[in-house]
């Protein structure tokens, strides 16, 4: 919500843009609300807070700035709070007050240059859990914004918030089970798929097929997935495959060209007209001949190894990324992502040594809110936990250190850990992520 809101992405801000807000007497809005405190850790401060929470989340997101004073609705001057854990603590207390809970917030804090405290922003995005309610007095309260203000929903309101949620509800299952079978059907012997749709089903990211096109060789551009080798619409769709080409890939669809001269698709892609993804990556051609002789029940199967798997998560993390962000759709988005076994898939190491068997076809379905896969530390943690219930489908628990690495100062990407990805350090920074060596 920040770039929505306050027309900057939340890496970008700093205290000229705070000082700004209150310069500009800048007003508070449906999805703009100012405090001068951090809500109290008492029943009163949670109770206020959870009311904020839900009414943006029922209505259409916004953010909360802590640490800026409003007057007649606006910003009015800076009170800068105390930066520590107390917000985060007395939201992680809100587990039982709000019902459901509200999924994908976070907190954005801002130092003053000259001190210890500064300001938090609570960013809440728009739900597809709504309506939420209040906790209280063993009651439930709705509440909504309306206008600069939040109120109680009346109960027609509430009673068409729920008819929304089960129709939305029903309408993402069969776009995401549709989608799903689409991408698990170009590789049905053995490979990777990952779908996302976003929450909003009204958004329109194209109106033509040549627009869709144009978006499709810019994405491609960015991430270096290769060239799209033909397509055709479906209505307002554009499906697209992708053949992999020198200087291209990355993370082994090079090598799937070099050693298997028959096998040049190296994964199909899907955009819908509104917004959704379908990315499908083709496993390693190679029947597994060892693991026939080793009595394993793969017979026609193919393998996979960790630096496949984890690179083509990791690649497909931040395509649907690219997407999101060129067509806007920042709203909250169903992802299925899994393994296509086919007539099976094995695990091998570096050194061919089989250290996982999957011999049915296994997804993972999770959220993910499109604003946030702007933060390169929302990518690489939605992508390291992929691939840890994908190596879950193995039966493997995962390398002690992998391709994607959680450190002190937060996820990294260990490229030089696998010397076959030549380009990858060059892809990490076309895409702002971290890496080291």
């Amino acid at each position: 919500m920040f770039e929505q809101v306050l027309g900057k992405k939340k890496e970008t801000l700093n205290w000229d843009d705070i000082e700004r807000l209150v310069r500009e007497s800048t007003p508070e809005s449906h999805t703009l609300d100012f405090k001068s405190q951090l809500p109290t850790g008492d029943e009163a401060g949670r109770l206020e807070l959870a009311r904020d929470m839900c009414s943006l989340a029922n209505t259409r997101g916004g953010l909360i700035i802590y640490g800026v004073k409003e007057k007649d609705d606006q910003a009015a001057e800076i009170t800068p709070v105390a930066i520590g854990k107390d917000l985060d603590t007395t939201l992680r207390s809100l587990r039982n007050t709000i019902v459901p809970s509200v999924p994908g917030f976070e907190v954005w804090t801002l130092r003053h240059p000259s001190s210890a405290n500064g300001i938090a922003i609570l960013n809440v995005p728009t739900s597809i859990r709504a309506p939420h309610a209040v906790r209280e007095n063993n009651a439930l309260s709705y509440w909504r914004r309306e206008g600069r203000n939040k109120a109680l929903m009346e109960e027609a309101d509430v009673e068409r918030a729920y008819r929304v949620r089960r129709e939305l509800g029903q309408h993402l299952e069969r776009r995401i089970e549709d989608l799903w079978k689409y991408a698990a059907s170009v590789v049905p012997n053995g490979g990777f798929a990952l779908v996302s749709i976003p929450a909003n089903p009204h958004h329109l990211a194209f109106t033509r097929v040549s627009e869709g096109e144009s978006l499709l060789r810019q994405i491609q551009s960015s991430t270096g997935s290769g060239i799209v080798e033909h397509s055709h619409e479906l209505g307002n769709d554009v499906r697209v495959k992708f053949r992999a080409v020198e200087g291209g890939s990355w993370g082994g669809q090079k090598w799937l060209r070099n050693q298997h001269e028959d096998r040049t698709v190296a994964g199909w892609c899907r955009i819908e007209q509104d917004g959704a993804v379908a990315l499908s990556r083709d496993a390693f051609g190679a029947q597994n001949r060892e693991a026939v002789l080793a009595g394993l029940d793969v017979r026609g199967g193919k393998f996979v190894t960790p630096l496949w798997l984890e690179g083509h998560v990791l690649s497909s993390v931040v395509t649907c990324r690219r997407f999101h962000e060129a067509t806007e759709a920042v709203s909250r988005c169903l992802v299925r992502c899994g393994i296509v076994a086919g007539a099976g898939l094995v695990l091998r190491s570096g050194d061919d040594e089989i250290i996982g068997v999957a011999r049915e076809s296994v997804n993972y379905d999770t959220e993910w809110a499109g604003d946030q896969l702007a933060d390169a530390q929302y990518v690489l943690h939605v992508a390291q936990e992929l691939i840890m219930e994908l190596y879950g489908a193995f039966g493997w628990a995962g390398p002690s250190r992998g391709l994607i690495e959680k450190t002190e100062g937060g996820y990294v990407v260990r490229p030089k850990r696998y010397s076959s990805i030549n380009n990858l350090q060059e892809y990490c920074a076309r895409n702002g992520l971290p890496v080291v060596a």
